[in-house]
């Protein structure tokens, strides 16, 4: 019997796949837990839908990640921190410290999980910070950590 997965199941398939199996596995397993329904034509046509509508929105996705790197290529951002005597910081510069500063900076919302900081920044100086807006899309900025003026 052919089924259409909408869940992955082992040594089946993955979801949105069209698999053979036999009938019993299908309507006392699959079908009562929901993890397949039959493979009918209206079936396999929504199942193409579906697929065709998470294809453009994917496409979307990737074309509003590069206009945010278009934005975000080679910006400079300067983020103003309390440092001690020489070049250490009270505390430390974060991605959400980062994030804050580049929707101040430059107006683009950047959501702080993409930010990839291998370990938090604790010295003043230039840094180049990797940010990753889609698994396609990388994009590299420029962070300046300067000591806070003294008021």
């Amino acid at each position: 019997m052919k089924v259409i997965l909408t869940r992955d199941v082992p040594n089946v398939g993955k979801h949105g796949e069209v698999a053979n199996v036999a009938e019993g596995y299908a309507r006392n397993f699959l079908f009562p837990r929901k993890l397949a329904v039959e493979a009918t034509k209206g079936n396999l046509q929504a199942i193409e839908r579906q697929h065709a509508l998470e294809v453009r929105l994917g496409e979307h996705r990737v074309a509003n990640a590069k206009v945010a790197a278009g934005q975000l290529e080679g910006a400079k951002i300067v983020i103003r921190h309390r440092a001690g005597s020489g070049t250490k910081l009270f505390g430390s510069i974060t991605a959400q410290h980062i994030a804050e500063a580049v929707k101040e900076q430059l107006g683009v919302d950047v959501d702080r999980r993409k930010i990839d900081l291998d370990k938090p920044i604790r010295s003043i100086g230039e840094f180049d910070v990797p940010i990753h807006l889609h698994r396609e899309v990388v994009t590299t900025i420029k962070l300046e950590v300067a000591p806070e003026e003294a008021g």
